[in-house]
């Protein structure tokens, strides 16, 4: 739980992630990157809540598979803590994971 930078296991899976966490060494801030957007889907999602400002906050739920052991394992992370917490409330939500919109 948590973004590679309060969470370094993370870094491990960023390979099988079609949204994954960089850094922004100008902003010094996260963002999360699109590696395949589809059409009329962002390549690139910036927050714009900093620190415990308004704003948007996103954050990533992904099911990946762990290397050389059997098993998957679950990433929740946040470009701050409210979207972590978040993530955590969608993914232990049914009415909210399957529900189409």
């Amino acid at each position: 739980m948590g973004s590679p930078r309060s969470n370094p296991w993370v870094e491990l899976f960023q390979d099988q992630l079609d949204f994954a966490f960089e850094f922004d060494s100008t902003r010094r801030a996260e963002f999360i990157r699109n590696r395949h957007p589809r059409n009329g889907e962002s390549g690139t999602y910036v927050p714009t809540a900093e620190g415990w400002g308004t704003g948007q906050a996103y954050a990533i739920a992904a099911l990946v598979t762990n290397p050389n052991q059997a098993g998957e394992v679950l990433l929740l992370a946040g470009s701050n803590a409210e979207a972590t917490e978040a993530a955590g409330k969608f993914t232990t939500n049914l009415d909210l994971l399957f529900t189409r919109h």
